[in-house]
């Protein structure tokens, strides 16, 4: 979804259910998030980036425009990974694993998530593992 403000953030004036977080810490650690009202069923995305993590197919000198261009030489290089699961916590289901579900436009110009993660090397690596758990 676009904001009012051009942007894929909720605002202070349009705000969503969410949990958003700042640069991805290094090593293991844990979000706390309640879910607000009656809703039990819900999908938790986690996007995942490492700066300057060039490849062959997202390679430092792109030029803006190119379809590969991420930022120039303070670019990231290969574009955010997203994961996925979906939750139900009327399921009883206490654990869940999130799935790469794709990957994120290289410049950041779209809300699009891309299933296609073959151009992907290092990337697909940031993260051994994402699992949500129910209390």
């Amino acid at each position: 979804m676009v904001y009012p403000d051009g942007l894929y953030v909720p605002t202070k004036d349009e705000p969503v259910t969410d949990a958003v977080t700042g640069a991805t810490p290094q090593g293991s650690f844990d979000i706390k998030m309640t879910p607000v009202g009656s809703l039990s069923q819900f999908v938790v995305k986690v996007e995942v980036n490492h700066s300057t993590d060039w490849n062959d197919n997202y390679p430092k000198n792109a030029q803006e425009g190119d379809s590969n261009y991420s930022g120039g030489k303070e670019g990231s290089g290969q574009p955010a990974v997203v994961y996925a699961a979906t939750v139900d916590l009327a399921s009883g289901v206490k654990q869940y694993k999130a799935s790469l579900i794709g990957h994120s436009s290289p410049n950041g110009s779209n809300g699009a998530v891309d299933a296609d993660t073959s151009s992907l090397t290092t990337a697909t690596h940031i993260v051994k593992e994402i699992t949500i758990n129910i209390q």
